[in-house]
């Protein structure tokens, strides 16, 4: 499903907001997958973004239906809640692994 332009008075406002933003981020992980996985920077009580280069994912968030991020896409949670990103959008199939810490 293609997505609708954005208008001209929402385009001014997230360019006001986005270009206000004064951010400190610190790079985990830049990685390449295939095959059953998961990701998740939950648990380090700080905002998480994700980008996707290439291909898609699918974030799922507690009590939430999974979001599909597709290439160039990405996502900002602006506090430290419970979400994992894996290649399918039911991803019980997938084995657990540890979240990105250093």
């Amino acid at each position: 499903m293609k997505k609708p332009p954005m208008n001209a008075e929402t385009d001014r406002i997230a360019h006001w907001f986005v270009s206000g933003l004064e951010l400190d981020a610190t790079v985990f992980h830049v990685g390449q997958y295939c095959g059953p996985w998961r990701a998740s920077t939950a648990g380090r009580e700080r905002a998480s973004f994700y980008l996707v280069l290439r291909g898609h994912s699918w974030l799922h968030l507690d009590g939430q239906a999974p979001i599909r991020l597709g290439e160039r896409e990405g996502v900002f949670l602006l506090r430290d809640i419970p979400h994992r990103l894996s290649p399918e959008a039911d991803d019980t199939d997938c084995r657990p692994c540890s979240s990105l810490r250093g």
